[in-house]
């Protein structure tokens, strides 16, 4: 019964990180959508370069008006994303091989899943998470993605 309990207990502490996280998501994403429904100005070109990753020891960017595609350093990793906000990118990650084996593919790949980036307000680090397949972040997601910004990218 103790070993029971205390599981139970591990349990809904990381049930509410996941509620937690999954509430500063959405209001991260009301705060970016009202940045930029507020200002005539373009985004910022701020995901440009390359970053640390949990993925992988690097995710380099490479920024195209409101598309960001990019690569990490784990099983020929790819990232393509779209801007939703000053501070945030929603997309998808792929890889050669993964945990899960998707039904269909995208980018080239059957082993894929989306992914969230929420940078901070200068733009130096991000914080995220990802899943499998067609998992529909926050609710449903397997693990954090995170990193820091290391330098600009080789040209």
């Amino acid at each position: 019964d103790d070993l029971l309990s205390q599981a139970a207990t591990m349990l809904e502490r990381e049930l509410a990180d996941i509620d937690e996280f999954g509430a500063r998501l959405e209001v991260l994403r009301d705060e970016t959508e009202e940045t930029t429904e507020s200002t005539t100005t373009a985004l910022p070109s701020g995901f440009d370069g390359v970053w640390s990753s949990t993925y992988g020891t690097e995710l380099v960017l490479t920024q195209s008006g409101e598309e960001v595609t990019g690569s990490y350093g784990l099983d020929d990793g790819k990232v393509r994303f779209e801007v939703t906000g000053a501070r945030m990118l929603e997309g998808v990650w792929a890889e050669t091989t993964s945990g899960e084996e998707c039904e269909t593919a995208l980018l080239g790949s059957d082993h894929w899943g989306p992914l969230v980036l929420v940078f901070s307000e200068d733009l130096s680090s991000y914080d995220g998470t990802w899943g499998y397949c067609d998992d529909q972040l926050p609710e449903e997601f397997y693990g954090y993605w995170n990193g820091s910004y290391l330098r600009p990218r080789d040209e």
